[in-house]
């Protein structure tokens, strides 16, 4: 019993006990107690609520946890449109089927039938990128001792398909001579993008005063989302000197 006579005359009373499922040791203490009576129920006290806070916190559900991951992600300067991505991609596909279970129930097994059964119609891609996402919020509740392992499995998943050509060159620039005669008003911005490979963002922020046609240099300094703003470009690095494409734009009378 953690129950001590101090040298002022109070009592100092302390209770430790570890987690059931995490291991982890507890403890909690009360000082200043003035008579031994009163140390024997604070005892009493200190162990009930020791014991309620684990049953408290035992296991919380996994909407519980994967709201608190999010937020968490958020704090850590992750990048908006990143957490969106993870939050509609755990909402849409885990809650339906675990939102009101405890994390610490989910095994896995059943974290493997919902890639390979639940989305066995995604591709290999978007199964590799869910998997990811539900091995994060795992690994915040294994890191805020919520379970004493993280359960996700280790799959294998085939390497990103390439992405099929809609159109040729040739037919690009078909497609880029008709937009220009049709006078359209998107024309400027397809053309820039066929011949320079620029991401959305980065075409949206791109500013003429990082544009010299006489000396055919671009420099690419930022990116715009409608989540996280102007940002550093995702490899966040400058990109300069993209002669051929202005050379090209040129070349084509594009320009």
């Amino acid at each position: 019993m953690g129950i001590r006579r101090e040298e002022d005359g109070t009592y100092t009373v302390w209770y430790a006990k570890r987690h059931p499922i995490t291991r982890r040791p507890y403890n909690m203490r009360r000082t200043k107690i003035k008579t031994k009576a009163e140390a024997h129920g604070a005892y009493d006290q200190l162990v009930i609520k020791l014991h309620e806070k684990f049953q408290k916190n035992i296991s919380p559900l996994w909407a519980d946890v994967a709201n608190e991951f999010f937020e968490d992600y958020l704090n850590r300067g992750i990048k908006k449109s990143t957490v969106s991505n993870y939050k509609q991609s755990i909402k849409a596909h885990t809650f339906k089927k675990w939102k009101g279970r405890e994390i610490s129930s989910i095994n896995t097994d059943e974290i493997r039938k919902l890639i390979t059964e639940d989305l066995a119609n995604r591709t290999d891609p978007t199964k590799k990128s869910i998997l990811k996402y539900i091995r994060a919020v795992f690994n915040y509740a294994l890191e805020k001792n919520i379970i004493g392992r993280n359960p996700v499995p280790k799959m294998q998943f085939k390497r990103n398909e390439k992405i099929k050509k809609v159109l040729n060159e040739s037919e690009l620039r078909i497609f880029l001579q008709k937009a220009k005669a049709y006078n359209h008003e998107w024309f400027p911005i397809w053309a820039v993008a066929c011949y320079t490979g620029l991401r959305n963002g980065e075409l949206f922020a791109l500013r003429w005063e990082n544009v010299s046609l006489d000396s055919r240099i671009m420099v690419i300094k930022e990116s715009w989302s409608k989540l996280d703003g102007f940002k550093e470009t995702k490899s966040g690095i400058n990109i300069q000197g993209i002669t051929d494409a202005i050379n090209l734009l040129s070349t084509e009378g594009l320009i």
